[in-house]
């Protein structure tokens, strides 16, 4: 079944966090229709640099054999890492962002403007 656009719908969703190569791995072997890597509450604070380096890799090249859509959840803007978190992970690859805890309108206004920079 496709979409109107000609995408597959997503009827599962996997999180993975985004600092541990053997999940990440795992989670790309697998056939759900899209992947939500935790940049959040998975991964420790002391990791965080880390994680988005990883992302930053994964997201530049496609995973070869894994059809899904990539997603990433990053850290919420109260936290002062979200920004830092978007310029790690928008590539072409990037299916879509997951902002946790969001206070409102404006949260989705400055993380659009930093995606749109």
């Amino acid at each position: 079944m496709q979409t109107q656009t000609g995408q597959r719908p997503i009827r599962s969703i996997l999180f993975v966090p985004a600092d541990s190569e053997k999940k990440i791995a795992k989670g790309l072997g697998t056939r759900a229709d899209a992947i939500v890597f935790d940049l959040e509450d998975s991964v420790m604070p002391a990791r965080k640099s880390e994680a988005r380096r990883m992302m930053a890799q994964i997201l530049a090249q496609r995973p070869e054999g894994y059809a899904g859509q990539l997603w990433v959840r990053i850290n919420p803007l109260s936290t002062g890492m979200a920004i830092e978190d978007l310029c790690a992970v928008l590539t072409p690859n990037l299916h879509g962002i997951i902002l946790p805890k969001c206070t409102g309108p404006q949260d989705v206004t400055t993380v659009l403007s930093q995606m749109t920079q």
